[in-house]
């Protein structure tokens, strides 16, 4: 599971927020937060997977930001991922902190994706 650095996230969010050049960010923030409530029938899992090869397709810092973490060091062998989580709703969170990280980059408060990840464990 990839940790990621609070004070960037909750930067993030409010850069999202603020930049009116970035709605389609927030558009795509809330589609992810649907997913992740949407009770996981056969149907919204599909949905879900849909979303995230769409996501995956349009920020292309998803899939580099996973690279990057898997080349990370573990750091504890507790992980905290949530019990029974789906892989559909795992891939949409990392979609999620995907779309952060594009953000913080975009707008120039990083340099780049390794500053964004906090821990891998």
């Amino acid at each position: 599971m990839i940790h990621f650095k609070p004070y960037l996230v909750n930067e993030a969010l409010k850069i999202a927020h603020e930049a009116q050049e970035l709605s389609n960010v927030l558009t795509d923030i809330d589609r992810i937060n649907v997913a992740l409530t949407d009770v996981p029938d056969t149907e919204n899992l599909i949905k879900a997977r849909m979303l995230d090869h769409e996501l995956r397709s349009k920020y292309d810092t998803i899939d580099k930001m996973i690279a990057i973490a898997n080349s990370f060091p573990v750091t504890s062998a507790n992980s905290q991922s949530i019990p029974n989580d789906l892989p559909e709703h795992a891939n949409l969170r990392q979609d999620y902190y995907g779309i952060l990280c594009d953000v913080l980059i975009k707008k120039q408060v990083t340099t780049s994706i390794e500053q964004f990840i906090k821990t891998v464990d």
